[in-house]
């Protein structure tokens, strides 16, 4: 029995919209642990969580997404990624299923009761968005998810974007 202690290796989506993060746990080089988060950083925060054991490629396959691109993320990045969507969540006041929770923990993420943005600007996805903007955010959410239309054709689809990006927006069509 080793007591190596295991190998973390982290990818997320690169589109833009909902955003599927993967902790990679490798113990054992042919059967890697596989905590799969599917995550909406511009509304609602983390939606569903998975885990399987197997490959990138395997999971991808058993997931029915087996063309969807993902690129490798730092640990701190990933986790920052999932801090900020709990953020979201805890928010919204979301009920979250015990094993998502329980991974979390594991992982010591928490959310940031303290944020002054939960929300961060869709086009460069690291400023914050202003406090009018999250509380726009916010009030969408909990009307959309109060009425079940998250995830259907009737939920609301926009984006916002932080001062800077809308500057470099204004200059590129001057």
């Amino acid at each position: 029995m080793s007591n190596h202690k295991p190998t973390i290796v982290c990818f997320r989506t690169k589109e833009k919209g909902y955003l599927i993060i993967i902790i990679s746990i490798i113990k054992n080089e042919r059967n890697p642990l596989q905590l799969v988060f599917l995550a909406d950083p511009w509304k609602t925060g983390l939606r569903e969580f998975d885990k399987f054991q197997g490959s990138i490629a395997e999971v991808k396959e058993k997931l029915n997404i087996p063309t969807i691109d993902l690129h490798e993320i730092s640990k701190k990045e990933a986790y920052m990624l999932l801090a900020q969507n709990l953020t979201i969540s805890t928010t919204l006041e979301l009920t979250l299923n015990d094993d998502l929770l329980k991974w979390l923990n594991k992982l010591k993420i928490k959310a940031d009761n303290n944020a002054t943005s939960i929300y961060k600007c869709f086009n460069c996805e690291i400023n914050d968005l202003t406090k009018k903007e999250n509380d726009e955010i916010i009030n969408i959410a909990k009307i959309e998810l109060k009425n079940n239309v998250v995830g259907t054709k009737m939920e609301k689809q926009f984006f916002y974007i932080c001062k800077l990006c809308k500057s470099d927006l204004h200059k590129s069509h001057t």
